[in-house]
C-alpha cells in the first residue's frame, strides 16, 4: 500500500585482488576474503512524522544484522 513497502536486496563486492597492495594489508588483518556478498529483506513505513525502515541482512560469513533507519522527519 502507500504507507508500507517491502524490499529484497543483494549486495556483492570485490577488491579485484588489490587488497594485498594496500599498505598494512587491512583485508588480511581483518580476516576478509577480498570478495563477498550479502542478501536480505526489509520493510519501509511512511508515516506523517517521517519514514521508518528496518532491514535484516546476512553476509558471506553467515553473520546476521538488523538495521534501523529514520528519515524525512517533520516533512
Amino acid at each position: 500500500n502507500k504507507m508500507m513497502e517491502g524490499a529484497v536486496f543483494l549486495d556483492c563486492g570485490t577488491d579485484l585482488g588489490s587488497g594485498r597492495h594496500v599498505p598494512g594489508n587491512p583485508a588480511l588483518r581483518h580476516g576478509k576474503l577480498g570478495s563477498g556478498m550479502g542478501l536480505g529483506y526489509g520493510l519501509r513505513f511512511k508515516a506523517p512524522v517521517g519514514h521508518f525502515q528496518v532491514d535484516y541482512a546476512i553476509n558471506s560469513y553467515q553473520q546476521k544484522t538488523v538495521y534501523f533507519g529514520i528519515s524525512n522527519l517533520g516533512s
